[in-house]
């Protein structure tokens, strides 16, 4: 099959799911505290999504190094539409939860792997595909509660699980359909197999470091976008519903735009320099916008916004042009794990800063934080040469 093939199909894939997510998002909180008759059940829902999504990054990246990717990535969108099922079906929490679990890990390989897949595909414009398949994601994300809405009206709200079920079908099949199965067992005997010993070193070394810790940060500015910065938009501001509706409108649209626009720039002018950039823009919007009118407001944030999208896809298309191709499931994996890790955690963090009385601090504080991070990628060198750092791991694989 044509890796244009495979670029349609991918996309077309991720669209899809996201567009499904987007519709059940909207509905899943209120049929959670009915089945749980209270609303404290409502923020495990995240937690359970989280527990399998980050503890699977790097399993399901290493075993795609060995098997393929494409085997992994149908699975991640049947493991979906099965979640779709038990959301309609259960009436009761554990049906939920249950859903909730299976869909962090059917999400796996649709944020890992594709980027991974594309970088393999498209070597001489890796930016630009991530670019259009990240841009496809948030476009469903965006797109989603709209048609949820709709949808909801004329068919009642639980057969929005349905359609997520059967969206998530399709995208199983379209996989199927126009993905060629990257298998690693057509590489010669000579080839060292990745390992965690192969990982281990790559992650460690001075090009790839930084860039996981900035994903990192990314992850926990996101979570601050959808969790404490509206909190301070209605508390402090007094934002109303639209003002809200224009607020997250903003910030998907930001990031969506900015992965069409930014992925054939970093390919042009090279990676590193716009994740230093988007880390800079970033902090100036986060840490100017306490201090600024609502208008300025929106608009410091939604540079913020731009900011962190310039970033993410950046760092994705680095670590994928950074490393060896063997191992590239496993950094995928990697990589993702530090995003869920900062996305979770960070909000938690914020909080207990907002609990001690430092709120406009703390985000002076992260603020810093992407500052020094902007920092440290500009000092920070290439790494070892590929070659190098490969087979200095399958060296250490060995002697272990």
């Amino acid at each position: 099959m044509s890796r244009i093939t495979s670029l349609v199909g991918l996309i077309a894939s991720a669209l899809l799911l996201m567009l499904g997510v987007g519709m059940i998002m909207s509905v899943l909180p209120g049929k959670t505290m009915i089945a749980a008759g209270s609303t404290h059940a409502v923020g495990y829902l995240a937690s359970a999504f989280a527990v399998s999504y980050v503890a699977l990054q790097v399993p399901v990246g290493m075993l795609a190094d060995r098997w393929g990717f494409k085997p992994f990535l149908a699975g991640g969108y049947l493991l979906c539409a099965g979640a779709g099922l038990l959301y309609w079906s259960g009436t009761s929490l554990s049906f939920l939860f249950a859903g909730r679990l299976l869909q962090g890990a059917g999400e796996v390989p649709i944020w890992a792997l594709g980027p991974a897949l594309f970088a393999a595909l498209f070597p001489d414009m890796r930016g630009k595909v991530v670019g259009l398949y990240n841009a496809a994601i948030h476009l469903g994300l965006t797109a989603g509660p709209f048609a949820g809405l709709l949808l909801s009206r004329a068919a009642g709200e639980d057969s929005l699980f349905l359609i997520f079920a059967l969206l998530s079908g399709l995208g199983a099949l379209l996989v199927l359909a126009t993905i060629r199965n990257t298998d690693r067992k057509e590489q010669t005997a000579t080839t060292p197999k990745p390992s965690l010993a192969v990982l281990r070193r790559v992650v460690a070394s001075r090009s790839v470091a930084p860039a996981l810790a900035g994903i990192a940060l990314y992850g926990a500015g996101y979570g601050l976008f959808i969790t404490h910065i509206p909190g301070d938009l209605i508390a402090v501001r007094g934002f109303s519903p639209e003002g809200m509706g224009a607020y997250f409108t903003l910030f998907y649209a930001t990031i969506s735009l900015t992965q069409l626009v930014s992925g054939s720039l970093c390919d042009r002018f090279g990676t590193r320099r716009f994740m230093i950039g988007g880390c800079l823009l970033a902090a100036a919007g986060i840490g100017g916008f306490p201090f600024l009118g609502d208008a300025a407001a929106l608009f410091a944030l939604g540079a913020a916004g731009t900011g962190l999208g310039i970033f993410y896809l950046a760092s994705l298309a680095f670590v994928n042009e950074t490393v060896p191709e063997e191992i590239r499931g496993g950094i995928a994996g990697t990589y993702f794990f530090f995003w869920g890790g900062g996305y979770f955690l960070g909000p938690l963090l914020f909080g207990k800063a907002v609990q001690y009385g430092q709120g406009t601090g703390a985000f002076e504080a992260f603020a810093l934080l992407l500052a020094l991070a902007a920092l440290v990628l500009l000092l920070s060198g290439r790494s070892l040469p590929e070659e190098n750092v490969f087979a200095g791991a399958a060296e250490t694989e060995q002697a272990e």
